[in-house]
């Protein structure tokens, strides 16, 4: 079967620039991309395009080329073409004199070498486009190309000598979903997160349909909250008052001072009453919550309840998740949609990534070409940016969109509602190839009106600077000049922006977080105005900048946020903690805890000297990251595999004790774990919380957005605000193991028959993992991630549905058949299919 990742529609454009003949006809042309083969030992792979085109249009006319997406560097390939970098993931394919070689043939392959390895969709070369030109190099025509990506061979998945992942196949599945046991749902707690007290009695409450909300004045907000979920969900005809007395059946949302945790609460459900009590509104809205985990998933007519105490607060202050909107854009109706989700599970910070090489994603009144330019992608220069993981060449695909000013303050008012704190980031100094594009734009505009000062007001690079560099994106463009007065006035009046807009809005801005991570070797070298900086440019002015940066943020009030590079530097090749910077202003977010690389406790060092850090750990909160080792999942790799599981177990206040593996597979042992800094007392005081991320260079569309980050989320949600549980203090690995294990199955027989349900009821497009198979003797099992989950199966290799075999036990395997299961994870949710045979 053939996996169709992006396969957009042929249809025909028309003319361009000129009244000619259109050059080939599109619809007999395609592309395919496979034949993968892996060489670990040399870490590069080979793998074929398969261009396929029914008329000799290509090979009699060579001013044509495709322009692809490709984020591994490409070595060498067939001498029909050249395959060239143009820039970031953009290549450039043309045919040479020998393609002409290839007439009358359906199909040409062309065979390429890159670095590394390809293990996964996500791998794959993206949004082919093909386009011709004149003599004149006018384009004539322009348009996607129907592409399709073969199957990988699982036997060629292997990356490098010491790759030992194995692929996460249906009998790796079986397993891994054999040690869990399913408990009936009247068995399991209905909270997520735990609360820190919980005890419920026999006594049953039914709650009236026209039940009242009582308030103290600065709950109303909560009220109404309240009164809507009662309307939308179970059709109440519920009423708010403000409160006076107790005297009256209802619920009740009253203030208590003695409380300590300002988020905290208590929820006392009696026969007459239900009473929520907090020191202020964060704590009533989150006691709401958890009245609300309690009510039944079926949207039924009535609400029945069991007498309940509870006593809640959270275990860290920071909870957050982050979204990154620049390399897919997502509309304001998916954010709103997380936002929702977070504040259910008790999430109190959105870490906004809005602007990136890729794209600017935010309207700023004072400088419309940043959406004007860099919010669009566009094959031609003067329209946009370029193409990028997969757009295409389209202008209105997902690589091209922005948020006006109202959606924005619309997106601040949503998330103030329910308390979700938005942070956004505008990320510099590099990352910033968006914003340099826009405004070296800006610059040539105004400089044809001859404007020169106006024009070069808002600079952001050195136009003479010679520097050569390429980032982590192979961006050779991405930075901008720290050197230039200019980039501290487009910072000033972005800044200014955005508190306006926080203003209008009537939501308090506190911090504006400003990336600060990946700046390449070889930036500024050759750049003449910053010729006065001796020695190491890169390390001196990444200092310069942040310092610079973060004095126009305090003059404003705002506190600077930033990825960890904006607390260190380098010495001898090695980060070290920067102790001359403001620590009281800096708030660093710690991603890497890569096992091998010497960062594994960059957090605990900068904790340590000072510094609140906020715990971002790519080999367990980055939930862009593929959920396992398998060719159809989406999502990098690069820092390990990261599904539910990898972030329930995070163990924030003593990492070792939740680094098992390595992202290649291998055991990571106590004695590698030597060298590795504790986190102290002093150091426990500045670890504001955790937080999960979602980069979204392979989130195409809000529906693999939110397959990447559900159910993820919840596993974060219980780490960052449930107490510390008991097994993550336990230093055996085998005990900490045993008791971990005890507690994940509770909660994921939570997912199945909970979580998952009330998702679906939200309308989020959550992953259910595949089925797990093994024939034992000459019978099939199968089994499940998350007990309780239904099991389809056909036997002539369709895919199945409700309508096939539902699997209920093992049944004797017949060999001259081919089985095909599914997991049904929902009413309309289903896992991807696997096959037996």
């Amino acid at each position: 079967m053939k996996i169709s990742i992006k396969i957009i529609g042929i249809f025909f454009v028309g003319w361009l620039l000129s009244c000619q003949k259109q050059p080939i006809n599109n619809q007999k042309l395609s592309l395919e991309w496979g034949n993968v083969v892996n060489v670990p030992e040399k870490e590069i792979f080979t793998s074929d395009f398969i261009l396929k085109n029914t008329t000799n249009e290509l090979v009699d006319n060579d001013q044509w080329a495709i322009y692809f997406n490709f984020v591994r560097e490409i070595i060498k390939s067939s001498p029909e073409v050249l395959i060239e970098h143009i820039n970031g993931d953009l290549y450039k394919m043309t045919p040479t004199k020998m393609f002409k070689e290839q007439r009358d043939r359906d199909s040409i392959v062309i065979s390429f070498e890159a670095k590394y390895w390809a293990t996964s969709v996500s791998d794959a070369p993206q949004g082919p486009f093909i386009v011709f030109k004149n003599h004149e190099n006018k384009i004539l025509f322009k348009e996607n190309i129907a592409y399709t990506i073969l199957p990988f061979d699982h036997s060629k998945l292997k990356r490098k000598q010491e790759d030992n992942m194995p692929v996460a196949d249906a009998n790796w599945h079986y397993n891994q979903n054999n040690k869990l046991i399913n408990l009936a749902k009247k068995d399991l707690p209905k909270i997520i997160p735990s609360p820190v007290y919980f005890k419920t009695f026999d006594t049953e409450i039914k709650l009236a349909r026209n039940t009242t909300i009582y308030y103290q004045e600065e709950f109303k907000n909560e009220a109404q909250n309240t009164i809507e979920f009662l309307e939308n969900n179970f059709a109440f005809k519920s009423v708010s008052k403000e409160f006076s007395n107790q005297k009256e059946k209802g619920i009740y949302l009253l203030k208590d001072i003695t409380i300590d945790s300002k988020e905290g609460y208590q929820l006392n459900i009696d026969k007459e009453k239900i009473i929520i009590k907090a020191k202020g509104s964060a704590g009533i809205f989150y006691g709401i919550q958890s009245l609300t985990a309690l009510f039944p998933l079926d949207n039924g007519k009535e609400i029945v309840l069991q007498k309940t105490i509870i006593e809640d607060y959270p275990r860290f202050v920071y909870r957050g998740m982050h979204l990154d909107v620049a390399r897919h854009f997502q509309p304001k109706e998916m954010v709103k949609r997380l936002i929702k989700q977070m504040a259910f599970y008790k999430l109190n910070t959105l870490h906004f990534h809005l602007t990136d090489d890729e794209g600017w994603r935010l309207e700023i009144p004072a400088l419309p070409e940043l959406t004007k330019i860099g919010g669009v992608r566009s094959f031609e220069s003067e329209k946009g940016i370029a193409p990028s993981f997969g757009s295409g060449v389209d202008r209105n695909s997902n690589g091209s969109g922005y948020y006006s000013k109202e959606d924005f303050i619309e997106i601040l008012k949503y998330a103030q509602k329910h308390h979700v704190e938005v942070i956004p980031e505008i990320d510099m100094p590099g990352h910033i190839r968006a914003g340099i594009k826009a405004m070296k734009y800006r610059y040539d505009r105004l400089m044809v009106e001859e404007n020169k000062a106006e024009a070069e007001r808002f600079l952001l690079q050195d136009l003479d600077d010679q520097s050569e560099y390429s980032s982590v994106q192979r961006w050779n463009d991405n930075v901008l000049n720290p050197c230039l007065e200019s980039t501290y006035t487009f910072i000033d009046t972005v800044v200014d922006e955005l508190i306006k807009m926080y203003q209008e809005a009537n939501v308090t801005l506190t911090t504006i977080h400003t990336g600060g991570d990946e700046v390449p070797d070889g930036v500024w070298e050759k750049s003449s105005i910053c010729e006065n900086i001796k020695g190491d440019k890169k390390n001196a002015l990444s200092e310069i900048f942040i310092t610079r940066f973060n004095e126009i943020l305090k003059s404003k009030g705002l506190r600077t946020a930033g990825w960890e590079e904006i607390a260190l530097k380098k010495v001898k090749g090695k980060f070290e903690v920067n102790h001359d910077l403001d620590k009281e202003n800096l708030q660093p977010y710690i991603w890497n805890s890569i096992w091998g690389s010497d960062m594994q406790d960059v957090s605990y060092r900068l904790a340590n000297a000072g510094y609140d850090v906020v715990l971002s750990n790519v080999t367990n909160l980055y939930f862009d990251l593929a959920y396992e080792k398998h060719p159809e999942e989406v999502g990098y790799y690069w820092g390990g595999y990261v599904n539910t599981k990898k972030a329930y177990e995070f163990t924030p206040e003593n990492i070792p004790n939740c680094a098992y593996e390595d992202q290649y597979g291998n055991e990571i042992t106590k004695e590698s774990m030597k060298n590795f800094v504790s986190l102290t007392e002093e150091g426990k005081k500045h670890v504001l919380g955790i937080q999960g991320q979602l980069w979204s260079e392979n989130a195409f569309t809000p529906e693999i957005t939110e397959y990447l980050i559900y159910p993820k989320l919840i596993g974060l949600a219980e780490r960052a605000w449930a107490k510390q549980p008991n097994w993550a203090r336990i230093s055996d690995k085998k005990e900490r193991l045993k008791w971990m294990n005890i507690d994940w199955n509770v909660f994921v027989n939570q997912l199945a028959k909970n979580e998952l349900p009330r998702l679906e009821r939200n309308h989020i497009n959550y992953r259910v993992p595949p089925v797990g198979l093994q024939l034992i003797g000459n019978e099939l099992y199968a089994n499940t991630a998350f007990p309780g989950l239904e099991i389809y199966y056909t036997t002539d290799g369709s895919e199945p549905d409700e309508k096939d075999i539902l699997y209920t036990k093992p049944f004797p395997f017949d060999k001259t058949k081919k089985y095909g299961f599914r997991v049904k994870g929902g009413k309309e949710k289903w896992s991807r299919s696997s096959y037996f045979n």
